[in-house]
């Protein structure tokens, strides 16, 4: 995730974080002062919980889906059923940056825990856009964009 997306908006709530990444529609759930189920179901997001320390969000999230071709990262590393993974989000620079660093500790697929950072700044001036790969007008070809299919029907007035 921290590779990947290319914008995060987070919305806080009483008990829960949600993060919302520009890319491919992906929203995480974060429940804040609770702890994991005692059984979890895998989830391609996994079982996120959380709490502050200080002025940092500490995630912690286990419980992360495994498919046949999941990977931690673009090089192709693997992962195993056994993955956990802790986030720390703090501010800095009077809230323009946030920091991001994660440790993974994962015994069925590493020797030792690593650990990554990312920093992302604050770009309050620029709108969210939604951006899907298979969807989205950064991919989409620049002629006629229905390459002669039937029209998308469109609505003339809103359902709501």
């Amino acid at each position: 995730v921290l590779l990947m997306q290319q914008r995060v908006t987070v919305l806080q709530t009483k008990n829960e974080v949600t993060l919302v990444y520009s890319q491919d529609d992906q929203v995480r759930r974060v429940r804040l002062n609770s702890t994991h189920p005692a059984k979890v179901t895998p989830s391609p997001m996994g079982d996120s919980v959380g709490r502050y320390e200080g002025d940092t969000l500490i995630v912690d999230t286990i419980g992360i889906k495994l498919e046949p071709h999941t990977v931690i990262d673009r090089f192709g590393t693997p992962q195993s059923e056994a993955m956990h993974v802790v986030e720390r989000y703090r501010l800095l620079d009077g809230g323009k940056t946030m920091d991001a660093s994660i440790t993974v500790d994962d015994p069925g697929a590493f020797n030792m825990a690593w650990s990554a950072s990312q920093r992302y700044t604050r770009q309050e001036d620029t709108p969210l856009r939604e951006v899907v790969c298979a969807e989205g007008e950064a991919f989409a070809p620049r002629q006629d964009p229905q390459q002669g299919l039937t029209p998308i029907p469109q609505a003339q007035t809103a359902d709501f």
